[in-house]
């Protein structure tokens, strides 16, 4: 049983998260006044603000090779079957509701394709002869699921078929596709993160329908609360006067690495023992080289002036002289007892760079959210060794210039 568990349970938030997903395209596409309905009377219910059913959805998403909505598959005439069952109870009107198979498969040709096919009376008539020349052959254990479809009344399976619509994973039903449709939809500016701005979105999804299901209710969202949160994300993005770009879309080089191999800021993370290959050299190397890039952005699209790029470089270095001075005083201490000063200067050269990387500086009045800005603007001033590691990274590189002692530190 654990195991059976270890591989299913993927799939099986897989398919719960693809809910939330197919809930945003909803909102974003949605007339003002509609309610979204997660895990109420399907998978994914549109009500109009008359509260009347538009749209009735089942998703099926799958991580493994099986095709949902095969011919002979559960999860088609179970949902086929709750379709004929509602509209016989006369809960919904197949005449104006539309009856939706969404899965992020590739569905093969067969009787879900027809039946979205059949956009007229004739289609209609011929998919439902098909659909019921299927379901005499179906095993027992399926019959419940048919009775609900043999028994319903003829002109209303007509109207049922002809507004089925099939959505696979080739019509934009999931992933970047549907995040794509999904910015069209709330026509996003382009200068807007989007990546962030989608994930806080669902984020309130989630903590909506989380919010209902916990207080015994259903999860009915409102496409009127879901654009006054949206409209809120983008006046956040609105007053900030800069957007960074996220250091994965920020292209390195090899060749620009190597050319800032021999950089003083890289010699001073030689000092702590950091070796040329090691992921803690390369990181900073990156940092460095995406944070000069990003400045030079900002400064060409004139969002930001030399002033605050300067008071940026003024808080930080304040910020480092305090960490600098009280492990330097430290240091000075310990090195009292220590039979190995070298490796104490860089355990706590170590320390120093541990917690003053470990920051997230403010930019213009704004907070930053990449690291490669603050940690970035540190390697350039420990170029100019205005800041340093070591806790005698003065007296190691000189007062004035590096001097001699440079060739030595390697």
């Amino acid at each position: 049983m654990g195991g059976t568990n270890k591989h299913t349970s993927p799939g099986s938030m897989a398919g719960f998260l693809f809910q939330p997903e197919r809930a945003l395209y909803w909102l974003a596409k949605s007339k003002d006044g509609a309610l979204i309905g997660i895990e109420t009377e399907d998978d994914i219910v549109i009500k109009s603000m008359n509260d009347e059913i538009l749209v009735r959805e089942q998703d099926k998403h799958s991580i493994s090779d099986s095709i949902p909505f095969g011919d002979r598959s559960v999860d088609l005439w179970k949902t086929l079957s709750i379709w004929c069952k509602a509209i016989t109870a006369n809960e919904v009107d197949p005449s104006i509701v539309e009856f939706h198979l969404v899965t992020n498969k590739i569905v093969l040709d067969g009787l879900a394709k027809k039946l979205a096919n059949s956009k007229n009376e004739d289609d209609s008539k011929e998919s439902a002869i098909a659909l019921l020349d299927i379901a005499v052959q179906l095993p027992e254990s399926m019959v419940q699921f048919v009775v609900e479809i043999i028994n319903m009344e003829e002109s209303l399976l007509y109207k049922m078929i002809q507004n089925i619509v099939l959505t696979d994973g080739s019509a934009n039903s999931f992933g970047e596709s549907l995040m794509s449709e999904v910015r069209s939809l709330l026509l996003v500016p382009t200068d807007v993160p989007f990546d962030e701005v989608y994930n806080m979105l669902l984020g309130w999804i989630h903590s909506c329908a989380l919010n209902n299901w916990r207080n015994k209710k259903p999860a009915w969202l409102k496409r009127e609360a879901f654009i006054i949160y949206y409209h809120r994300l983008l006046e956040r993005y609105k007053i900030k006067p800069f957007i960074e770009t996220a250091k994965r879309m920020i292209p390195v080089s090899e060749d620009e690495r190597n050319r800032v191999m021999s950089d003083t800021f890289v010699k001073q993370l030689y000092l702590l023992s950091i070796e040329e290959k090691d992921t803690l050299l390369m990181e900073a190397i990156d940092d460095y080289l995406c944070c000069l890039a990003e400045k030079t952005r900002f400064s060409v699209e004139g969002n930001l002036t030399k002033q605050d790029f300067d008071d940026f470089d003024e808080r930080i270095t304040e910020r480092w002289k305090l960490i600098h001075s009280t492990n330097r005083q430290s240091f000075k201490i310990k090195k009292r007892k220590s039979d190995d000063v070298q490796s104490l200067g860089e355990e706590v050269g170590l320390q120093i760079l541990s917690v003053t990387l470990d920051h997230r500086e403010v930019l213009a009045g704004q907070p930053t959210e990449q690291f490669y800005l603050t940690r970035g603007s540190y390697h350039h001033l420990s170029s100019e060794l205005k800041v340093g590691w070591h806790p005698d990274f003065k007296e190691i590189f000189g007062e004035r210039e590096l001097g001699d002692n440079i060739g030595k530190i390697k």
